[in-house]
């Protein structure tokens, strides 16, 4: 887990709340737990990812976008300062404001990231819903995976 992201997650939400379950599994947000669990797979590699709940569900409307770039930024540093444990990362976007969305789709793919993770609902909202094309467009037109 990218520490600028934990530092904002561990700064918005008690760790007796909706974060409490995900604190106690270290091999997502410790470098030192994962690699040791690494270690017991010859060659393995991983794709990084943001562990669930998503964005939507953590942070405010006006504070998720940040939040996303901050994540990614962290996801892509923690590739090129460990290319032989991590092959790649998977960018997250914040569906809330479709504008910072589209943008960071763009930012992402800059960064290197590999495709982008999106939850199945925003926030009880299908991803059908006409406000999400514009993201879906933007991903489409970068020949990356959701």
């Amino acid at each position: 887990m990218p520490s600028g992201y934990l530092a904002l997650l561990r700064d918005r939400h008690s760790e007796t709340g909706r974060m409490k379950r995900w604190l106690t599994l270290t091999t997502l947000h410790d470098l030192d737990a994962r690699f040791k669990l690494m270690d017991r797979f010859e060659g393995y590699r991983q794709v990084l990812t943001l562990s669930f709940p998503p964005i939507e569900e953590l942070f405010a409307p006006d504070e998720a976008a940040d939040a996303a770039k901050v994540a990614n930024d962290g996801l892509a540093d923690l590739v090129l300062t460990y290319p032989d444990r991590f092959v790649g990362f998977v960018a997250a976007l914040s569906m809330l404001d479709t504008n910072s969305a589209v943008a960071e789709v763009h930012r992402a793919v800059a960064l290197g990231a590999k495709g982008f993770q999106i939850p199945t609902h925003i926030l009880g909202r299908p991803l059908d819903h006409p406000d999400f094309e514009p993201v879906f467009e933007a991903i489409s037109n970068t020949g990356l995976a959701i």
